[in-house]
């Protein structure tokens, strides 16, 4: 397991781990770097979701120092796949990805990823993966109807995992898979689908705008779209709220939680 040698900060509760994390790139500090929380008040998901942070979970963000901007579209998928491997490693536990940004257990909700991209008084780009897990504590969700939430503590006893030293170690994790290469991307594309419990799924996608693309998804796109077989064509979707399921209708923003 890699080591983490560069700077850390450990709040016992934070607005958002990727907001203080950017303001330190944007003073020209801690890039590489990483935040971690006890607490958030003012988490935040894909998009306009709302991140539910409570106490229990690890709430982590690192910045990825980006030398080659030709990596970006792998950064994410890195990171999903990295995290994915180490928490079957770590915690036994049948971990997969779910397209874009979440990690399951079955089709429960384990955690999720937001990546948002920063430059430096330098020049220099930087990647902040802002990651949330669910660890000793479930949150809550009473208007979830799908992926409803689950956390470590459910499959694996946690009751003595110290959080600060487990986000130092995840920390390592991320900012090692950060470190990607495109000789790499083969090798990669193969991982996330072996992880992916998207695949092969009927979904509904809610895209921003609102509309909603529902089929058989199929494939990854080149930059890690998700492809949707509808009715009578191939629809290559960037980003949206994924459901494992074919909806009708849409709604407004989700209060997402682990």
């Amino acid at each position: 397991m890699p080591a983490w040698n560069h700077p850390f900060t450990y709040l016992p509760v934070a607005d958002s781990t990727n907001a203080i994390l950017k303001a330190l790139i944007r003073e020209d500090r801690s890039c590489p770097g990483a935040v971690s929380a006890g607490e958030q008040t003012a988490g935040r998901g894909r998009g306009e979701n709302v991140w539910r942070s409570p106490t229990g979970g690890l709430y982590l963000s690192v910045a990825v120092p980006v030398e080659d901007p030709e990596v970006l579209p792998l950064i994410g998928p890195s990171v999903a796949v990295a995290v994915t491997r180490w928490l079957r490693e770590r915690f036994a536990v049948d971990a997969g990805i779910k397209w874009p940004n979440d990690w399951l257990i079955g089709d429960r909700k384990l955690g999720g990823l937001l990546l948002e991209l920063v430059r430096t008084p330098r020049g220099t780009l930087a990647v902040v993966a802002g990651l949330g897990i669910n660890v000793k504590s479930t949150p809550q969700v009473p208007d979830r109807r799908a992926f409803l939430p689950t956390s470590l503590s459910e499959w694996v006893d946690v009751t003595d995992l110290a959080l600060e030293p487990l986000a130092r170690e995840l920390a390592a994790v991320v900012l090692g898979a950060g470190d990607v290469r495109p000789a790499r991307e083969p090798v990669l594309r193969e991982a996330m689908k072996d992880f992916s419990r998207t695949l092969g799924r009927e979904v509904s996608v809610l895209v921003p705008g609102g509309e909603l693309v529902s089929g058989l998804a199929v494939d990854f796109g080149p930059d890690y779209s998700l492809c949707v077989r509808t009715a009578d064509r191939v629809v290559r979707v960037q980003a949206g709220d994924c459901f494992h399921e074919m909806v009708i209708g849409s709604s407004g923003p989700t209060t997402e939680g682990g």
